[in-house]
């Protein structure tokens, strides 16, 4: 972990952390269009981005 700054974590979350990368779950009581409305206004201008993810590694078969 000492190995990992905090611009190593500033450029990881520029690169992965985008709208169309994540999912948002939502649980309780609440007006489903009040909901959404609030959140299109939290979320308005975070742009879609398209993301390249490294290679998985390959697993060694015994």
């Amino acid at each position: 972990m000492k190995s990992i700054s905090r611009d190593d974590l500033i450029k990881f979350h520029q690169r992965y952390y985008h709208p169309n990368t994540m999912m948002l779950a939502v649980a309780g009581d609440f007006d489903k269009k009040e909901l959404i409305e609030k959140l299109e206004k939290t979320f308005a201008g975070w742009e879609k981005l398209a993301v390249e993810y490294p290679p998985s590694p390959r697993c060694k078969r015994r």
